[in-house]
């Protein structure tokens, strides 16, 4: 019924797509449904998993969470930004974020320092791509993806634009990354 509240032409071959794609996960909240069926409509197909998990990122990066104010961010600078974070984590082996100015449970800190990832961000520039529908509340001073393969997608994305520009040979990221399997 929410599909077709957002306009969803055909509900029902809607959802037998979601099912068939083994896509149901991305429709675990009300702003995903809507960008799923923006998604169904404009192109009459999923699509793959990762033409979900793309169109979807960009909507992400461009919607603030329902609390959020302050500043905004250009597309290209919040991927930028998503990819950085995504990156360090998947070398780090974490999830969690911080959010600066909040004051966070130390007890169990963040596995990635936003403020060190981003250093050459402001603090509100952080605050605002931590804004973004792209992270969710984690707990207290922390955030992380909503996806999973979003951060992985980023992730990537940041790696492989590392190896281009001659940063990141392929053989240290293998042993880094085989290290921690």
């Amino acid at each position: 019924r929410l599909a077709g509240s957002f306009g969803c032409r055909d509900v029902e071959a809607f959802v037998t797509e979601l099912e068939r794609c083994d896509a149901l996960s991305y429709a675990a909240r009300p702003g995903d449904v809507e960008g799923l069926v923006e998604h169904w409509n404009a192109r009459g197909a999923i699509g793959s998993l990762s033409e979900i998990t793309e169109a979807l990122l960009v909507r992400r990066l461009m919607e603030t969470n329902s609390d959020a104010r302050g500043a905004s961010l250009l597309l290209d600078r919040a991927r930028d930004g998503a990819r950085r974070l995504a990156g360090y984590a998947a070398l780090q082996g974490g999830l969690t974020f911080s959010v600066p100015a909040r004051r966070a449970d130390v007890s169990e800190p963040a596995d990635v320092s936003t403020e060190q990832t981003l250093s050459d961000w402001s603090r509100p520039a952080q605050q605002a791509l931590l804004s973004l529908a792209v992270f969710d509340e984690a707990t207290f001073g922390r955030v992380r993806f909503h996806h999973r393969n979003s951060q992985d997608t980023l992730a990537v994305e940041w790696l492989v634009g590392l190896h281009a520009r001659g940063r990141f040979p392929w053989q240290k990221l293998l042993s880094r990354l085989i290290v921690r399997l």
